[in-house]
């Protein structure tokens, strides 16, 4: 599968998280973020065109010899001058190019902002990711020796939620293979959460990370963690949630590092 392609910073508006009745979104804790947009525009110029008559050199010659006997008065095609001025019409028609140059001005202007959840200490990350992204399917197969790897580098264990509270799953060897291919958990809904946030926090410890990302798993932690069964409400919200940690994972996520292009699905 060719690799997805995506903006190089994430500027469109990331979709807000209903969780516990609470609309929360998460916006990218960037210094500035370009991207370019494109409009058509059919523009209309109304040209007026003003002749202008300039003489130019006027050059003065001499017709025979000058006579002392012949009047002007007597010179056939001659008649006297109206207040001793000659004045005569000439046309031309010209053919006139008018360059125009059409363009057009920008003007962006601030639209909504979210604000996602706060840090009591510097909490972006100072360099770019160095890695891409792998999907769950890929943690599950081609790459579960690397999962199983940074699992055991983590201490051997990774808390999906808090401790033990609300809905919160603990991640080890031994239930690894089943919260990866989403075997477990009280509903289907849950049982995708719980894989797509293992899958996120294992591309997060094998360097694929951004501002997004790491927003994201603190709301699904804090979601179990809070969550004490699975009903149509807490379902709704538990798809919402791993429907933005799936967008991470495939690379499709907002400023996040891209798939590292992995063919490998359940």
């Amino acid at each position: 599968m060719a690799d997805n392609l995506k903006q190089p910073c994430g500027c469109e508006e990331t979709p807000v998280t209903e969780v516990n009745g609470t609309s929360i979104g998460v916006l990218q804790d960037l210094d500035q973020c370009d991207s370019t947009v494109s409009e058509l525009v059919c523009v209309e110029a109304e040209v007026t065109i003003t002749p202008t008559v300039d003489t130019g050199d006027v050059t003065v010659r001499c017709v025979g010899n000058p006579s002392f006997t012949q009047r002007c008065r007597d010179l056939p095609g001659f008649t006297r001058a109206v207040n001793n001025t000659c004045r005569f019409r000439v046309s031309q028609v010209v053919c006139v190019n008018v360059p125009i140059e059409i363009g057009a001005d920008a003007n962006a202007t601030l639209g909504d902002v979210f604000c996602g959840p706060r840090s009591n200490t510097a909490n972006c990350p100072t360099t770019p990711p160095t890695t891409c992204t792998f999907t769950r399917g890929a943690w599950a197969n081609r790459q579960r020796t690397l999962g199983l790897q940074l699992l055991a580098d983590a201490g051997g264990s990774i808390v999906l939620g808090n401790d033990a509270q609300g809905l919160s799953l603990t991640v080890t060897s031994a239930n690894y293979d089943a919260v990866i291919t989403g075997t477990v958990g009280p509903s289907p809904q849950f049982r995708q959460l719980y894989t797509q946030l293992l899958a996120a926090n294992l591309n997060v410890l094998n360097g694929a990370t951004c501002p997004f990302i790491e927003a994201q798993i603190i709301i699904a932690n804090n979601f179990l963690a809070t969550t004490t069964e699975a009903n149509n409400t807490t379902n709704a919200a538990a798809s919402a949630i791993q429907t933005q940690l799936e967008l991470f994972n495939s690379g499709n996520a907002p400023g996040c590092p891209m798939h590292c292009g992995d063919d490998d699905t359940i």
